[in-house]
């Protein structure tokens, strides 16, 4: 394989690592975004919590959303731990591919 060849596999491989960095990265917001709708909601549980007791039916309501919700916090919280360990181990893949030196000109031209 030439020079020039193995320095366009070489860019070719890094561009499409960062393509999925960034896609990774998207990913991990749309995670943090669903913790803070998790967050809101544990404040309305709280404000429901002073409710009446003859409220039962929303209370049970409220139960089944809450496991529900901690289940998939829990699930979010699972995936930005893997997404992170992705992200490092993009970044070292990255890091560790170092581009070739540019070819040399023949001697004269300039």
């Amino acid at each position: 394989m030439q020079l020039q060849e193995r320095a366009e596999v070489q860019e070719d491989a890094i561009a499409t690592l960062q393509q999925e960095l960034q896609r990774v990265l998207a990913e991990v917001r749309g995670l943090r975004q669903a913790h803070m709708t998790y967050q809101c909601l544990r404040v309305v549980w709280g404000l429901t919590s002073a409710w009446p007791p003859q409220r039962d039916d929303l209370r049970k309501e409220r139960a089944v959303l809450v496991h529900n919700i901690s289940s998939l916090f829990r699930t979010a919280q699972e995936e930005l731990e893997r997404k992170d360990a992705e992200i490092k181990d993009l970044r070292a893949r990255v890091a560790v591919q170092p581009l070739p030196p540019p070819p040399r000109l023949p001697p004269g031209s300039s």
